[in-house]
């Protein structure tokens, strides 16, 4: 990486300026190199004469000499760079920041080594093949994808891409929250709304969802089970329209998702921690 290069530079001039007598020894401080938050301040920077003015003027009072001012090192180690054909030049800016321009020339090459990589070119090796999770979205399974869960959507999948980029092995996951109050709710008010297309006068829960897209659902499943599911036991209402609108919704989501060219690896049931045991047995353990 240039950042990276670019600090050696900078590293080399302080060994040179040392080794010359220009600057005395001390301990190497971390170098770091930064992209400036202005324009004109080249396009990279670093302020370390800033941050090695005190370690300078220590070890040149217990010397004898007189101090040295963040510029007047900057300019020692200006004079000390190295050349490299991806530096242009180096200016000194107040207090004492060096402000680093790369050459055109050399920009002009990289674009060649970018065509010829294609997508390579950006990866590095930050992850080392480590598994991480990233779980995003999961709006509860009530409704249509909303603009809060589509930004959090780019958001998320960016995330996961610039991981994949940095050498993470990475799993999307949509944790799907189908257990609880709100999908209880959920599906009472589906059922009614399936009730009210065959006629029945019935309301929707006082604390039920009133959108519009509630009747489409009911007519989905009106078009797929007729008036067969009008007598249902009471019992069965819920976890069948449960079932039948959860089906929905995520059909859905994954339609919207994939729009935006947003993939999951795993849709995770938070319905499956009660099926399968894992919530009462974690529970007994607490």
């Amino acid at each position: 990486m240039i950042q990276t290069q670019l600090e050696a530079l900078i590293r080399q001039a302080l060994k040179k300026a040392q080794k010359k007598g220009d600057l005395p020894k001390f301990p190497m401080p971390e170098i770091t190199v930064t992209r400036p938050r202005r324009e004109g301040q080249g396009d990279y920077s670093t302020a370390l004469p800033l941050q090695i003015v005190k370690p300078v003027n220590n070890a040149l009072k217990e010397k004898g000499g007189g101090k040295l001012s963040p510029m007047q090192i900057g300019e020692i180690l200006i004079k000390r760079l190295p050349q490299a054909d991806f530096l242009d030049r180096a200016e000194l800016a107040k207090p004492g920041f060096i402000n680093l321009h790369l050459s055109p020339a050399w920009l002009a090459q990289q674009a060649g080594a970018i065509v010829q990589q294609g997508p390579d070119y950006f990866k590095v090796d930050l992850g080392g093949g480590k598994k991480v999770q990233v779980e995003f979205v999961s709006a509860n399974p009530t409704g249509p994808l909303h603009f809060g869960g589509a930004r959090n959507a780019a958001i998320g999948d960016a995330l996961a891409r610039l991981l994949e980029n940095s050498g993470y092995q990475v799993q999307r996951e949509y944790y799907v929250n189908d257990r609880g109050t709100q999908i209880e709710t959920f599906a009472m008010t589906l059922w009614r709304r399936y009730q009210q297309l065959f006629g029945l006068d019935v309301d929707i829960p006082a604390d039920g969802y009133p959108g519009a897209y509630m009747i489409d659902y009911a007519k989905i499943i009106r078009e797929e089970h007729g008036d067969s599911l009008l007598n249902l036991p009471e019992e069965a209402i819920i976890p069948r329209f449960r079932e039948l609108g959860l089906k929905i919704v995520l059909d859905e989501l994954k339609d919207d998702l994939a729009m935006m060219n947003v993939q999951f690896d795993e849709w995770f049931s938070e319905q499956s921690l009660y099926d399968d045991g894992t919530f009462a047995r974690v529970f007994a353990i607490l």
